[in-house]
């Protein structure tokens, strides 16, 4: 009896280890694969304009074919490279496998790798180029052809001035316009497989690891369990889905906008004050986002592993949420809201239906995205309630 079970354990643990090679032979495999690139033509620097999709990204112009014509990409330095729906609707890459892909609230996905044949940015031009595949991810981004992220970023330097709208790019330093100081430089580490770039933190006596992350658009985002309950007790907290991802979403976390006394990143422990942040105890993602980074010229050198930080603008690094967000699905409805705020006041909950706002009566998701667009520039917004007979005004900042 004792032999059968001895020989039960060790064929259980036999099967184990050949699952477990299996596995890595496979992620090591499409890792390859989402790396695959050809580099046909890279300048000294090549210098591209960009602009802001309503959510905060990053938005560049990314040629997919030999022509001239031009497609919005969303840059992001926290993810691999991603194809949407509109390139499949104009190209037709081959399929090269599939990968195992885990969004930051560690959901788990299957998707197609694809290869494109040709990418463009600015001046570089990429052959067979690795990427991942995803239905939209995001509402109100129909009209973009995906991401450029991590597989291709790791290759260069990328110099970003936010405040003309200008992205430098070379394969060294030295190339850019900007030679950035010594001084401002921030020691960064590389993940092996997905090549996220990161850097140490603290805040007080807890210590962590902040992903560089261009594809969020807050200052920085970070667990509950680093922040101490105090600074936590004099935060906002909100109501509803406060962010969202590849498919993923908060809903039923916890969630908060706190101010961080002291913030230093870095072994170079370079202090910043006074910084807020979006907290949140559904996951263990910690970032920095372009919220912050915006208040920067930001040099991200990959091949010298260093982010450099060159002070462009003294104003505060404010989480900017408003204080009511809105969705549409099937309809018009309350996202999200801030606890306390003028709209929480006046009964305006999260999941609440909406008969209009500002007097728009909205059918379908491309009225809802011009909306959004809107109000955006807007401090104070009317909204009809179903079932409520009067309209509410209130102030969303």
């Amino acid at each position: 009896m004792l032999k059968k079970l001895f020989r039960v354990i060790g064929l259980l643990f036999l099967c184990c280890i050949v699952l477990l090679i299996a596995i890595f032979v496979f992620m090591n495999s499409s890792y390859k694969k989402l790396d695959a690139h050809t580099m046909e033509h890279v300048p000294k620097v090549t210098s591209i304009p960009f602009e802001y999709a309503p959510s905060g990204h990053i938005v560049i112009q990314v040629g997919i074919d030999d022509t001239q014509n031009t497609y919005p990409f969303i840059l992001d330095s926290g993810a691999a490279n991603y194809l949407f729906e509109n390139y499949l609707g104009q190209q037709s890459p081959k399929t090269t496998g599939r990968t195992l892909s885990m969004d930051t609230n560690g959901a788990f996905s299957f998707p197609k790798i694809y290869e494109a044949p040709y990418i463009g940015i600015g001046d570089i031009t990429l052959r067979n180029v690795g990427f991942k595949y995803t239905e939209q991810p995001f509402q109100c981004y129909d009209h973009i052809y995906g991401l450029i992220g991590a597989n291709i970023m790791r290759h260069f330097v990328w110099q970003i001035d936010y405040q003309n709208q200008l992205i430098h790019i070379s394969k060294e330093r030295r190339h850019l316009p900007v030679t950035p100081d010594k001084e401002s430089a921030i020691g960064i580490a590389k993940n092996k497989w997905g090549h996220q770039i990161y850097t140490s933190f603290a805040v007080g006596d807890k210590k962590g690891q902040f992903t560089i992350d261009l594809g969020s658009n807050s200052v920085l985002t970070i667990p509950l369990k680093k922040i101490d309950s105090s600074t936590v007790a004099n935060g906002r907290e909100l109501l509803g889905i406060g962010s969202s991802g590849l498919s993923s979403n908060d809903k039923e976390s916890k969630k908060y906008v706190v101010t961080i006394d002291t913030l230093k990143l870095g072994k170079e422990k370079r202090p910043f004050t006074n910084v807020e942040t979006y907290a949140s105890n559904s996951s263990s993602f910690t970032a920095i986002g372009n919220g912050f980074l915006k208040h920067f010229l930001i040099t991200l050198d990959y091949p010298e592993k260093q982010l450099y930080l060159q002070d462009k603008n003294d104003q505060p690094f404010v989480h900017r949420t408003q204080s009511v967000g809105f969705q549409f699905d099937d309809g018009l409805s309350v996202r999200s809201v801030f606890k306390h705020s003028n709209a929480y006041a006046l009964g305006i909950r999260p999941e609440m239906d909406l008969i209009s706002i500002n007097g728009v009566v909205v059918k379908n998701e491309t009225e809802f995205c011009e909306l959004r667009r809107q109000l955006k520039h807007l401090n104070t917004i009317t909204i009809r309630i179903q079932g409520k007979p009067e309209a509410v005004t209130i102030t969303n900042n």
